[in-house]
């Protein structure tokens, strides 16, 4: 699970980096571009998996210099077969010191890519920072339990099979148990945490007590059934 937190946190912000070198590079290129007029003169066909675009080629003069170009292929969305046709005046911008580049001048043209790698990054970067911190947070709470948290027996309940789990063909089991607290009359019921690979029930204590560990203040939220009764063997 922490993996897959890196591997979010690193997707976002590689999306987030993305998305600022996109408008950045376009800010510069908007301070670089002049505005012009031209025809299309054919219509090239951009073979994807995902179907074909159409993408317009352009003719249009800087001065008395003729320019054969067409959009950026990696700015301009995958125009449909009708969306331009051989004749067509468009109006577009291109850059003075690389008249070969050139973009209409839509919205998405503009912005639209570096949007959506930042709406992917800012759902991406945080729900992988979060994942790590639940985790780390756990595994901190965990270590404190076994430091410093109250050790109580639990009336133990059932021992069954975690289904929706599954290595190498098996699926883990886990302990339940409850406990009441005699000065509050609640019953908390505790659920081992660790994967255990092999059926416990022959381990589990004559006395029908199970040991664990809780925060005092949050024993709901706060606990670790401790599984030191069982075999090393039983984690395999």
């Amino acid at each position: 699970m922490k993996f897959l937190g890196f591997i979010l946190t690193i997707v976002g912000l590689g999306f987030l980096l993305a998305s600022a070198y996109l408008y950045i590079d376009h800010q510069r290129f908007m301070k670089n571009a002049k505005e012009a007029d031209g025809e299309v003169i054919r219509i090239d066909i951009i073979e994807d998996e995902d179907g074909d675009s159409y993408m317009p080629v352009i003719k249009y003069y800087v001065g008395v210099r003729e320019i054969i170009a067409r959009p950026d292929v990696t700015l301009s969305p995958p125009y449909g077969k009708n969306d331009f046709k051989v004749g067509d005046k468009v109006h577009f911008r291109y850059d003075k010191d690389d008249p070969g580049k050139i973009f209409f001048m839509n919205f998405f043209e503009n912005w639209g890519v570096a949007i959506i790698f930042g709406i992917i990054g800012i759902v991406f970067f945080p729900i992988g920072i979060l994942i790590i911190w639940i985790i780390e947070r756990k595994k901190k709470m965990e270590q404190w339990l076994h430091r410093s948290g109250e050790k109580i027996l639990a009336d133990f309940i059932l021992v069954e099979m975690e289904h929706g789990t599954t290595k190498n063909d098996k699926h883990p089991f886990y302990i339940l148990c409850e406990w009441t607290d005699k000065m509050t009359e609640i019953t908390y019921r505790f659920r081992s945490k660790k994967d255990i690979w092999e059926d416990p029930t022959p381990y589990i204590p004559v006395t029908k007590k199970i040991p664990v560990l809780i925060d005092p203040k949050r024993p709901k939220k706060w606990f670790l059934v401790d599984l030191d009764f069982l075999p090393s063997s039983a984690f395999k």
